[in-house]
């Protein structure tokens, strides 16, 4: 294990610098789209003025037109391309060691030099405190024609931001050993087939295959539970009293190993937030979502729920609640449930299956008595924790109500002719006693909502009069960006053996091919190929304008079926 100070060895700062450089990049290359497409002033990006974070960003790092191109070999993974982020970050840790190669240096290095110092160098200050961040109103799925549902995002400013994602990973490799294995989300890297490998929400559906596989003639119970806005009601001093006995743990661990730096910036991470005194009062002032054009926005809250369970005699004097996009608060989620964990694995009798991911857990047992009391005993050790699960529902039979309960109390998982509950839903995915997996309908729902918007936008954006690319060059741009976003960056030289990064396809590797699975990825194939006939269609009723086409790309598919459709990407290509 190494020592905290190790963790902020100026490669790893300037890796996070250029991470996030590359991030913003591509947001900017989203953004380029619709202004190759359009000359309207209100989509010229280059005119807006940049977020503080950003703008210092920007004034560290080399410009954009001096990033150095890499050679054929450092653009390359295994077999296809890296992605843009990869690509983007390996030009410049290129572009800025060769700068710093150069006697007369420029001046972006020696402010890049003195921002790593000052990271170096905050954390080793005993009065050193986590400035609060920015909040950003960001809105949730759910209408209502009332108020607008919102949930706060936290922005920390750039060396704040860097400080707290070193220190999560030193937290983070400090503790997991002591973390239930079946544990998935915000953990480190475990050794997979001579690999290191992060665990993923993947994992866990290949570990309920592997139990249904070994039950296979048994019946199941099974029992689900989401807890009511974990991230905005955890209490503080829950998070304090675990993250102590955590931290005690690790001193007889790691003999000699000093966390007091990354025990005072825990600490401050806390101090900086909370929920009920920097985001309840932004509800009593409208002009707060008005700059983010929101009409009646609303942060939600669990007041109610609260007041019923009499955890606090006085609410509103209690710190509660850690930041949305702070690096800490994951970690936080598996140091708090942490507890509940360890009630629940009371019940193990080598038959029991338990996984966590985040504030979402699953229970598996082949007795139903078994799997009730490891249920009770997590809503036990939650309340315990003075946290609010969803109200566990009583299923007795199958129907589509079902999949918008969060909660569900104990159900045998069997076929629905059997009397069962033929489908169980965990981080996406869906699943039944014969080892199907398809999407989940709420997943699948957002993609071809996410198609929609891709298109609508394009539309919006050609139809005034400020067009400045004619129709070919309209619709090509459309069909690579939803290409891009579905299955990744394919050619029609590699889409046999790419790898699909950065795209839906990624987000659903365990999908089998089943009669239900493909049903659901044609419907996005289906989906996709409609919004494009209609989006031709549309492109054809306009005038046509004297312009050129831009040159396509190299590498750009002239043919937009079969290579690159989610069923074969999803469905028909074999595993690499």
């Amino acid at each position: 294990m190494e020592t905290y100070n190790k963790y902020f060895k100026e490669e790893n700062i300037i890796f996070l610098l250029c991470r996030m450089r590359a991030k913003l990049a591509k947001r900017r290359h989203k953004k380029h789209l619709l202004l190759n497409l359009s000359s309207d002033p209100k989509l010229n990006f280059h005119s807006e003025k940049l977020e503080p974070n950003e703008s210092q960003l920007v004034e560290i790092m080399p410009p954009r037109r001096d990033w150095k191109k890499l050679g054929q070999d450092k653009r390359m993974g295994d077999l296809s391309p890296i992605n843009t982020i990869d690509k983007n970050i390996r030009s410049l840790q290129l572009t800025i060691n060769y700068f710093k190669s150069l006697e007369s240096k420029p001046q972006f290095i020696e402010g890049l030099e003195k921002t790593i110092r000052s990271i170096q160098f905050l954390p080793r200050k005993k009065l050193y405190q986590i400035t609060k961040p920015d909040i950003y109103p960001k809105k949730k799925d759910e209408k209502s024609q009332k108020i607008t549902k919102c949930r706060p995002i936290s922005l920390f400013g750039l060396k704040d931001k860097i400080i707290i994602t070193l220190t999560n990973k030193f937290l983070t490799d400090l503790f997991d050993g002591f973390f239930y294995f079946h544990s998935y989300a915000f953990r480190s890297k475990r050794e997979v087939k001579s690999k290191l490998v992060t665990p993923s929400h993947h994992d866990c559906i290949k570990y309920i295959s592997e139990y249904v596989h070994k039950f296979n003639d048994t019946p199941l119970w099974v029992a689900e539970s989401d807890i009511c806005k974990f991230y905005d009601s955890v209490n503080h001093n829950m998070i304090k009293r675990s993250f102590k006995v955590l931290i005690k743990r690790a001193k007889k661990s790691y003999p000699g190993l000093s966390c007091i730096g990354a025990t005072r910036v825990f600490e401050s991470y806390l101090k900086s937030y909370s929920f009920i005194h920097d985001i309840l009062p932004l509800n009593k002032d409208q002009s707060f979502f008005e700059k983010f054009h929101i009409h009646n926005g609303e942060f939600e809250w669990i007041d109610k729920e609260l007041h019923e369970k009499h955890y606090y005699k006085s609410l509103y004097k209690e710190r509660i609640g850690v930041p949305q996009g702070g690096a800490l608060s994951g970690l936080i989620a598996n140091i708090v449930l942490d507890y509940a964990d360890k009630k629940v694995l009371e019940h193990d009798d080598g038959k029991l299956l338990y996984i966590r991911y985040c504030d979402d857990m699953i229970l598996m047992h082949p007795d139903q008595n078994v799997c009730s009391k490891a249920f009770q005993s997590y809503n036990r050790a939650l309340t315990d924790l003075k946290l609010i699960p969803h109200n566990p529902e009583i299923i007795e039979e199958y129907s589509k109500a079902q999949w918008v309960k969060k909660s569900k109390d104990v159900y045998r998982w069997a076929p629905a002719e059997n009397g069962g509950i033929p489908w169980i839903g965990f981080v996406g995915y869906e699943m039944n006693r014969k080892g199907d997996i398809r999407v989940r309908k709420k997943s699948l729902s957002k993609e071809m909502k996410k198609q929609y918007e891709i298109v609508s936008v394009i539309k919006r954006t050609v139809k005034k009069n400020y067009r400045r690319v004619n129709k070919k060059t309209i619709s090509d741009s459309t069909i690579n960006r939803l290409t891009g976003m579905s299955i990744g960056r394919a050619t029609i030289w590699n889409y046999k053996f790419m790898k699909n990064e950065l795209c839906w396809a990624n987000g659903f590797g365990m999908i089998n091919d089943n009669k239900y699975s493909r049903i659901q990825i044609r419907r996005l194939d289906r989906s996709r190929n409609k919004l494009i006939f209609r989006l031709n269609r549309f492109i054809k009723k306009m005038n046509d304008l004297d312009l050129p086409d831009r040159k396509p790309r190299k590498n750009t598919p002239k043919y937009y079926g079969k290579p690159f459709s989610y069923y074969y990407h999803i469905i028909e290509k074999k595993p690499i």
